[in-house]
């Protein structure tokens, strides 16, 4: 195994090949550090004080579910389909309409790699934050709920890089909005924020997202990929919503500013971060800066 080390994330398109003869010594994991004063608490209460969070974390363990099993791969759609439903690609204008259809078609298997390369990098900092919940959070309720979440994000990582694999064909780098949003989560020492950050706004918006991707898709199986995804997300942002509602009471007028200005700053991000600038930009030859406005209005 070798283990490449670099200071930011990829910057460049990942095209994947069936037929590339590589041997396990030739496999490089690429990896960018970072580094968090993540303060840890033991809990030494096993009683139940929070029976909301019980209940999701018992809930969980009903709902588990296995990429591999539960899904069927074989509904995938093939390259040359169209993606999305046609009465989406009937309402389509500007520039992407004008397109022959073959072109179209294939901007629009991209558009799909970007964006599930997005969900795909947003589940990775998931699962390093609940990771770290599972450490921090102060409660006992909290920590199983955070270890089951933590195993969720990891099954979430692992059909997203399978489906942009074997489906896609090609793997977008991390947004830059949402990567520097996942940093400061991690980074930020206190427990609360990474609740506010990752369980509120991320997921809540990706859950949103994921939404979206299931009535739009082409594709019976992502369809299916992201019901189950959305059924893990919505335990998440109940979980976020339920144990932070009794918390913030406790806070300070100023406490509670604070977190009120990070969650605003958090979703200003967001939204940058949703706005799909980087493959119009690399197909039109358009600048970020129009692309951006042209969505935007």
């Amino acid at each position: 195994m070798k283990i490449k080390k670099q200071s930011g994330p990829p910057e460049d398109l990942l095209y994947f090949d069936d037929d590339l003869p590589l041997s396990q010594s030739q496999v490089e994991d690429v990896v960018e550090i970072f580094k968090t004063p993540l303060t840890g608490s033991y809990n030494w209460d096993y009683t139940v004080a929070d029976n909301r969070i019980k209940k999701l974390y018992e809930l969980g363990k009903k709902l588990n579910w296995d990429g591999s099993i539960d899904l069927d791969w074989s509904k995938a759609i093939k390259k040359g389909e169209a993606p999305v439903k046609a009465e989406l690609i009937a309402r389509m204008e500007g520039p992407l309409a004008a397109l022959p259809e073959e072109e179209r078609i294939e901007y629009m298997w991209h558009d799909t790699a970007w964006s599930l390369s997005q969900f795909l990098h947003g589940e990775q900092g998931a699962l390093l934050v609940a990771s770290q919940l599972v450490s921090c959070a102060p409660t006992y309720q909290a920590k199983l709920y955070a270890a089951s979440q933590t195993f969720d994000e990891a099954r979430h990582v692992e059909v997203f890089a399978r489906y942009l694999k074997e489906v896609s064909g090609v793997e977008y780098p991390i947004n830059k909005n949402l990567k520097s949003l996942i940093d400061k989560i991690l980074s930020d020492p206190r427990w609360d924020l990474k609740f506010i950050g990752m369980q509120i706004i991320i997921e809540g918006l990706a859950l949103a997202a994921f939404q979206t991707t299931k009535e739009t898709s082409n594709c019976a199986l992502l369809r299916q990929l992201v019901h189950y995804v959305i059924r893990d997300e919505a335990r998440h942002v109940t979980f976020g919503v339920n144990y932070l509602e009794e918390f913030l009471s406790t806070l300070s007028e100023q406490e509670v500013e604070d977190r009120a200005m990070f969650a605003y700053e958090a979703c200003v991000v967001m939204r940058d971060r949703i706005i799909n600038t980087e493959l119009p930009a690399r197909w039109f030859n358009i600048s970020e800066e129009e692309i951006r406005e042209m969505l935007i209005n």
